[in-house]
């Protein structure tokens, strides 16, 4: 009899030691958190992150050779394994535990997990869309949204990716290296050169890539080529306001600077056109035939040609790219804004 109770009270103490022994476990792990631990860059070679990351959780989690509970196994204290970019892990961990692990030689750095406010990062919630959206399969197919940033050269320090490993084996893309792409390459512009019948020659913006070899071509005011148009209409060039039978062959001057002016001098054969009192010399336009912008100065001088001049004459010489040593600017184009179109968007001369 005396030796069942004696086992008896054997079981109640080891029973009262895994209760005490359970109370201990969930207090240690209640006393837990989650740190990261990062280890700088992918190793080159045949490497398993998540298995290295568990062999350094066996060497210092505590209580994992008295007890066999999940919660102090190295399994049970990974969060998660960081295997593409870098070299890190997220467990949970007890103070001591993270001293000891700070130790390891293969450690760079432990710090404390903490939640972010999401940014930009999730578009779909930036812009407010909900996941049950109504959807518009043939409006959206074959589209493809992008942004131009034109503001920002390679070799910016945020673009450093020291201590990051090589590129993804699927990664199919490329990169523009700072060989071929430098921050010289901001300080450039395009011009191109207005030569008059006296040699005076004038420096304006436009993408010309028409030559017309020197060759002296006649120059006509717009307000002359029209019979249709309104005075100030005939001098910004508008819309159908050219004779076509005025303007072919010559050098069109007209009073605005817009797309507009060249492709109605395109449309009615001129053979060029300069355009006059450009207030934004830092923009260069495409245009689809010889054809300069100038700026007030140099326009009033071309204007005193033209009115002191019988046969007046001149040429428009091809654009060339020339070093432009203020680069990078702000366009002076740039308002300050707000746009009534988009009133969200900051613009740069909003934050001076």
């Amino acid at each position: 009899m005396a030796g069942i109770f004696s086992s008896l009270s054997s079981y109640c103490i080891l029973f009262v030691f895994i209760i005490v022994a359970d109370l201990s476990l969930c207090t240690a792990q209640n006393e837990k958190q989650v740190y990261i631990v990062y280890m700088g860059s992918l190793p080159t070679g045949e490497y398993s992150p998540t298995s290295h990351h568990l062999s350094l959780l066996e060497e210092i989690v505590e209580g994992r050779r008295v007890f066999s509970s999940p919660f102090l196994s190295a399994d049970g204290a990974l969060v998660r394994s960081y295997n593409r970019s870098f070299n890190a892990f997220a467990a949970r961990l007890s103070h001591a535990e993270v001293e000891r692990i700070s130790g390891l030689k293969e450690v760079v750095s432990v710090f404390p997990s903490r939640r972010s406010q999401l940014l930009t990062t999730r578009s779909w919630d930036f812009m407010g869309f909900s996941e049950n959206v109504k959807r518009n399969p043939t409006v959206e197919s074959n589209i493809i949204i992008g942004v131009i940033d034109t503001g920002i050269w390679p070799e910016s320090e945020s673009f450093a990716d020291e201590g990051f490993g090589p590129p993804p084996a699927k990664w199919k893309g490329t990169c523009a290296g700072g060989k071929n792409f430098t921050c010289n390459n901001t300080d450039r512009r395009i011009i191109d050169k207005t030569v008059l019948g006296n040699g005076q020659t004038f420096v304006g913006s436009s993408v010309n890539s028409f030559a017309l070899n020197g060759t002296k071509i006649p120059l006509i005011y717009g307000k002359a080529v029209t019979s249709n148009c309104t005075e100030d209409d005939a001098w910004s060039c508008w819309v159908n306001c050219m004779n076509s039978s005025l303007v072919k062959g010559k050098i069109v001057i007209c009073d605005m600077t817009d797309t507009s002016v060249t492709d109605e001098a395109f449309r009615a054969r001129a053979l060029g056109s300069i355009m006059l009192n450009d207030t934004f010399e830092d923009v260069s336009n495409v245009v689809p035939l010889p054809a300069s912008s100038l700026n007030p100065h140099d326009s009033d001088l071309v204007m005193s040609y033209l009115k002191s001049t019988n046969n007046p004459q001149g040429t428009i010489l091809k654009s060339e790219i020339t070093e432009h040593n203020t680069a990078p600017v702000v366009a002076s184009f740039s308002s300050r804004g707000p746009n009534n179109i988009a009133p969200e968007i900051l613009k740069v001369w909003e934050l001076l």
